[in-house]
């Protein structure tokens, strides 16, 4: 028997390919670029990746700002995304349309949809530089960032002054030096 989706056997889930977190997408401006994830390591089918530019423009005003350009539903599968690039037609007494700026990096994040967290992700590259621009850019593997880990030298017996490149979920002094023998934190 084939389900809704047209799939022999299938139990209707693997047509439930709707955005559900990274839907805040600018307008097509008819200018894009094609970026292909071959596989991806730590997502589940369901799970969002969305593809950003930093400094992109984000406004009529010609504003910039990091903005999505791209979005897709992992299903196990290879992903197509197209980017969004900005069109800036001022010059011409025209609109000037939100999108990616040609040149300026691509930036991954992933939706996990258990966790309903966003997390940052890696990439390699079998196609294209990793820039905006390009009319095609094929990802070989995209791998979260689930967790980092930070180490900390401390010397004994003086005052160290320390800075945390990561902000931790629980900042509290307890949190941060509970496994320590200290003296004193101040």
């Amino acid at each position: 028997e084939v389900d809704e989706c047209g799939e022999c056997g299938g139990d209707g889930s693997s047509c439930n390919e709707e955005l559900l977190h990274f839907t805040d997408l600018p307008d097509e401006t008819g200018v894009s670029s094609l970026v292909i994830i071959q596989d991806i390591i730590g997502l589940d089918p369901g799970d969002e990746v969305g593809l950003f530019d930093a400094n992109g423009i984000v406004d009529s005003e010609g504003n910039t700002d990091e903005i999505l350009v791209g979005a897709g539903v992992w299903t196990g599968d290879q992903l197509e995304i197209v980017g969004v690039e900005s069109v800036d037609l001022s010059d011409f007494n025209g609109p000037i349309l939100p999108g990616y700026v040609s040149g300026n990096e691509i930036f991954y994040k992933v939706w996990k949809a258990t966790d309903d967290a966003e997390y940052n992700a890696t990439v390699e590259y079998s196609m294209g530089s990793g820039d905006w621009g390009a009319v095609l850019t094929v990802v070989s593997m995209l791998e979260p960032i689930f967790s980092v880990t930070q180490d900390i030298t401390l010397s004994p017996f003086t005052l160290n002054m320390t800075s945390l490149n990561v902000s931790p979920e629980d900042a509290s002094v307890e949190s941060v030096f509970g496994a320590l023998e200290l003296l004193l934190v101040k």
